[in-house]
């Protein structure tokens, strides 16, 4: 058999293919992101923030979004394997609920610090919908380093 294919109709058939793919797996990577889950925050150790350093640095309400924005760390320990997490407590509930949050590289903190650590990875951002976000609720930081769980109270809420 001899069959001859016209070149732009397969070519466009191909790239329509293509970008059908990439949205369906862009929308599927968006709202997978969006998830906010209730924890147990009962096995953390709240007493250890007092040897963290960590800052809500902003608060910001876009359309139907928030974003969270901070950093988080121990001076003297490398932030290469640390997990920081934004976590809001809703009190009329009384439930936690942990956003999803991105370490975000930033080189500032090891500059300003300059005490041959690296803070790298300390920085961090959690989106999140509104509508997942009881008003009122405050913002904590859990921060898993080293095998353990601290739990951060900030003096931050959200209020919209």
């Amino acid at each position: 058999m001899n069959i001859q294919y016209d070149k732009k109709k397969t070519a466009a058939a191909a790239a329509g293919i293509f970008a059908a793919a990439v949205v369906l797996w862009l929308g599927i990577t968006f709202f997978a992101n969006q998830r906010v889950k209730v924890i147990d925050v009962s096995s953390c150790d709240r007493l250890a923030a007092a040897g963290v350093d960590y800052s809500i640095d902003s608060v910001n309400y876009k359309y139907d979004y928030i974003s969270i924005k901070g950093h988080a760390y121990q001076p003297g320990i490398s932030v290469d394997t640390v997990e920081t997490v934004v976590v809001i407590y809703d009190a009329i509930n009384d439930v936690y609920y942990e956003l999803p949050t991105e370490s975000v590289k930033r080189t500032k903190l090891t500059k300003k610090a300059n005490d041959g650590y690296n803070y790298d990875y300390a920085q961090f951002e959690a989106v999140a919908f509104k509508s997942k976000i009881p008003d009122g609720s405050r913002i904590f930081i859990l921060y898993r380093a080293n095998g353990s769980e601290i739990l951060i109270e900030t003096n931050e809420a959200i209020y919209f």
